[in-house]
């Protein structure tokens, strides 16, 4: 997983990735995917395909309705009867994003001077002087939220909520109006791919309405394929 910002480091420094041979994924068709998801700049390098979108979704701020009210910015979790009762996730791609918004940057992030990146983090402090914790997994926080130990989650996996109701707790997310973290999960091929007929093949399974539907339900996230949607569980 990267940010966009930095596709010239992988794509023309690192050379991680390899061009796609579109006619080699049945499943990569414009009936097959959504709009967004098919032949589209953010998955192309100079004309040619990098990436296959697999599943999408966003982070964004996570609570405990039993123990606060539902909030309507990040701000809100500067509350006083907040602290102590907040989090934050070790997770890069959504935090640092909103971070730098929330610094009055915009959507400027990863594209930051070193002193931008500093009032980021200077503007981070005071959620930090919030939190409780500041955890590597989402398996923590999911454990943290059934035992009531925290109310919100800064910015997190839209999957929390389904893990916490297993456990018979309630917790949902809402978008601030600040906004959330979007992403997208895309297969790509090395160059030292040894065996590309089998690349191609798991590659194009994976975005198969069928598997589409066994892992975004698994996953909690969102689908690619308009045709995996009438293939989803009432519950998802």
């Amino acid at each position: 997983e990267y940010n966009q910002g930095y596709a010239d480091l992988y794509l023309d420094v690192l050379k991680s990735a390899k061009p796609l041979d579109k006619v080699k994924l049945s499943n990569y068709n414009k009936d097959n995917l959504f709009d967004v998801f098919y032949d589209k700049p953010t998955w192309f390098r100079n004309g040619q395909l990098y990436g296959v979108p697999y599943a999408w979704g966003l982070n964004a701020l996570v609570y405990n309705p039993a123990l606060m009210e539902k909030p309507t910015s990040y701000e809100d979790l500067l509350k006083p009867e907040l602290k102590g009762k907040i989090a934050f996730v070790d997770d890069t791609l959504a935090t640092l994003p909103i971070a730098a918004r929330m610094a009055g940057l915009g959507d400027k992030f990863p594209n930051v001077t070193p002193d931008e990146m500093k009032a980021i983090f200077e503007n981070l402090k005071k959620y930090r002087d919030q939190s409780r914790i500041i955890s590597l997994t989402y398996g923590d926080l999911v454990s943290l939220f059934v035992s009531g130990e925290v109310a919100a989650l800064f910015c997190g996996w839209t999957g929390i909520p389904v893990e916490t109701a297993k456990q018979g707790v309630k917790t949902e997310y809402t978008i601030p109006k600040e906004g959330a973290g979007t992403w997208c999960d895309a297969w790509f091929m090395p160059p030292s791919v040894d065996n590309e007929d089998a690349a191609y093949a798991f590659i194009d399974m994976a975005i198969s309405p069928e598997i589409q539907a066994k892992v975004v339900t698994r996953n909690a996230a969102g689908v690619v394929s308009p045709k995996a949607v009438d293939l989803l569980p009432p519950e998802t």
